[in-house]
């Protein structure tokens, strides 16, 4: 037990409702521990957490106030949300809870005042060409966009309804001229910003202009591990290169560097040897994205890759992964099915608990505002407008929108065909919010693309 302590720095929350609190790990907590928390802003000492719970419940008796303050606290300050007092360095509290979406809908109903996370799409321009692109970027983009004002006031909304953190994003983001004004004004507020680029706009001086605005963390595709590969997948020339020079300048920065792989026909089998080119450039993280026909994507459908080569990936990747710590491998959840061909499902579970698979989030703590102004539930909805904020705020789209309450509603339980399959208890994978699911003539019971060619691919083996 840490004598004095006190919030770490990097740990958000907030109030649900009176009696929950929600933290950015995605931990749910009771109202005593919210109110732990609020003692925490002023009193660093377990006596004074105990005299300020005393004051307020002064019928309880104070050995039974001891004793469960005590053990919360203790809680708090093995995940590292309470850190010691006179500690100089920054720490990083504990990891995204793994149970997440599981939590999520236990604890809240899946129910939540605001979302977790949420991602600007600040512009359609783009100086790359990804076939697999979710928006079809492109350039000179001539919708109307949000002005610097009006993104502004989309900061704001989030501010106030209390969102732990922002991924900047286009199309390309740092083709906005105000690019460093809006992460400036966003973090000088307390939100935590991200960038999601390809990393052509990325040069020494820009990197050094970004970290002073505020910026501390971006997100660089990372499509091949060399430079055909790459270069092909996002049709640029010469980018390969120029990311791979670029991403040890961030890590110098002390901007964390995250890779996002979109995988694909031409990198499926390659995996493993952007895992190796991470882990000599000192990236701590890969993110693997399903390749999901939206967008551009539906024009190059040729460019998914089969059932096998997925099975194939995930037991090269895991393999892999066991050799060396880094990067440590985070992916999108595949069908159940295609883990149990190729880990088996006892290392899909350990891989869930770990929080190294993640579900689909759309509507329940995730959600997007595109260039004009449209919020989507995610980045594969394009086309789709739950509502505009230059016509209603942020919190009433977020609250009233029928969809984003469909998405708290749905599961793979009710999902068809996924609702037969004997796996959709454990199963995590599936978009929920893709324009097949939400768009106006949509159904809303529908598993998405891959699930559905799993299903039939196996269905003697799946169904009940």
């Amino acid at each position: 037990m840490i004598d004095e302590f006190r919030l770490n720095p990097r740990v958000r929350w907030r109030w649900e409702g009176q009696d929950k609190v929600l933290l950015n790990t995605l931990i749910g907590m009771n109202k005593t521990a919210g109110e732990i928390l609020e003692l925490c802003k002023t009193v660093h000492s377990l006596g004074g957490i105990v005299e300020g719970m005393t004051r307020k419940y002064p019928m309880i008796p104070k050995e039974k106030l001891q004793t469960d303050t005590e053990r919360l606290v203790q809680k708090l300050q093995k995940w590292n949300i309470l850190i010691p007092y006179r500690l100089d360095k920054e720490i990083p509290h504990s990891l995204v809870n793994p149970l997440s979406a599981q939590s999520i809908s236990r604890y809240f109903g899946n129910k939540l005042s605001a979302p977790v996370e949420m991602v600007f799409e600040l512009t359609y321009n783009c100086n790359a060409n990804c076939p697999f692109c979710y928006v079809s970027a492109t350039k000179n983009f001539g919708s109307e966009e949000l002005t610097t004002g009006e993104w502004k006031t989309v900061i704001d909304y989030a501010i106030k309804m209390q969102v732990f953190r922002v991924t900047f994003t286009g199309g390309e983001a740092l083709l906005r001229r105000d690019f460093e004004e809006l992460v400036s004004y966003a973090s000088g507020k307390g939100l935590r910003i991200l960038l999601l680029t390809n990393g052509l706009g990325l040069t020494e001086d820009r990197i050094q202009s970004l970290l002073s605005a505020g910026l501390r963390g971006v997100d660089v595709s990372f499509d091949g591990p060399d430079a055909k590969t790459h270069d092909l997948s996002r049709g640029v020339p010469n980018l390969f290169d120029h990311i791979t020079k670029m991403v040890p300048i961030l890590l110098e920065k002390n901007i964390s560097v995250t890779a996002l792989t979109s995988v694909t026909k031409m990198n499926v089998n390659r995996i493993p040897e952007i895992m190796e080119l991470l882990n000599r450039l000192g990236v701590q993280t890969l993110f693997l994205a399903p390749f999901i026909p939206v967008g551009r994507g539906t024009g190059y459908l040729s460019l998914a890759p089969s059932i096998k080569e997925y099975i194939t990936m995930l037991s090269q990747v895991y393999a892999r992964q066991e050799e060396f710590n880094t990067p440590a491998v985070i992916s999108y959840a595949y069908p159940a099915t295609y883990y149990e061909k190729s880990i088996g499902l006892e290392t899909y579970e350990e891989l869930v608990n770990d929080g190294r698979i993640i579900a689909c989030y759309a509507g329940i703590t995730n959600c997007v505002v595109d260039p004009s102004g449209n919020v989507r539930p995610c980045r594969v909805s394009e086309g789709i407008s739950l509502g505009n904020i230059r016509v209603h705020s942020l919190e009433h789209i977020w609250l009233q929108s029928p969809i984003f309450r469909h998405l708290r509603d749905i599961s793979k339980r009710g999902q068809v065909p996924c609702t037969k399959c004997k796996f959709n208890e454990i199963c995590l994978a599936g978009c929920n919010a893709q324009p097949m699911q939400i768009g106006p003539s949509a159904d809303l019971c529908a598993a998405d693309f891959e699930c559905r060619r799993c299903f039939e691919a196996f269905k003697p083996d799946l169904e009940r």
